[in-house]
């Protein structure tokens, strides 16, 4: 099966700190990669790269057979790649609705075979959202304003969703609420998804891959079924192992 999402000696840096060294890296239709590693360690940075939002120094980036490293955010949006970047940035004074409305504009055209994804598509598929669609986005909890930044995502009719930080400042109970979310839409849907988690376990449990950086580069990439524990903290602490 050809990969859906390719990068190809991607690399990526903030000034004169190279964030992103020489990363190479496949996603297969439907499948879920969790990526995984330390702070500083390149991980928000390489979502940002693919989705445009952080320039390109070098490398290339595929999506379905077209390269994307020349097209700016908005073009790779419609072009079937979204970001569900950290801290959801949702904008509060408006309504989930609202903000799903705005994201409905800028989506891309529907791929052949692809549902488009529709209000009532995003509630069925995330019903918890359904008595939130007249609230603030400033007002919901933690989970709901994640739930919220996913289902903005959708809207935009990806082909790819990457999702920075799935779990960062939540409680175990909107973590687990999310992942439920998560389930329901690879299940249902498809989706593709490349996701930055800090819970090494809950990304092991619920990806087909881990990717494991560090420095910036990939020291660990393996399936998730079976894969001890020890290696990916083996990974984050120097010692490479590659699968």
């Amino acid at each position: 099966m050809n990969p859906i999402l390719e990068a190809r000696e991607l690399r990526a840096s903030h000034g004169q700190l190279v964030a992103v060294r020489d990363v190479s890296l496949e996603l297969k239709p439907g499948e879920t990669v969790a990526l995984v590693g330390s702070n500083g360690a390149g991980k928000t940075t390489l979502l940002r790269t693919l989705a445009g939002v952080h320039p390109t120094q070098a490398g290339s980036i595929w999506l379905g057979g077209t390269e994307l490293s020349a097209q700016p955010a908005h073009r790779r949006v419609q072009q079937g790649l979204a970001l569900v970047p950290e801290g959801r940035r949702l904008f509060a004074d408006m309504t989930v609705r609202e903000n799903l409305l705005l994201a409905q504009e800028h989506r891309g055209r529907q791929r052949d075979g692809d549902a488009s994804w529709s209000i009532e598509r995003v509630v069925q598929a995330l019903p918890a959202l359904k008595p939130l669609m007249h609230r603030p986005a400033g007002a919901l909890s933690g989970g709901q304003r994640q739930a919220a930044a996913i289902a903005r995502a959708l809207m935009t009719n990806p082909t790819v969703l990457l999702i920075d930080e799935v779990s960062l400042g939540l409680s175990p109970r909107a973590v687990d609420e999310v992942y439920r979310h998560l389930e329901e839409l690879r299940r249902e849907a498809g989706t593709t998804l490349l996701l930055v988690e800090q819970d090494l376990g809950r990304a092991m449990a619920f990806a087909d891959r881990v990717l494991c950086l560090r420095e910036g580069r990939i020291v660990l990439a393996a399936a998730a079924a079976g894969l001890d524990r020890n290696l990916v903290t083996e990974a984050y602490f120097g010692v490479e192992h590659t699968a």
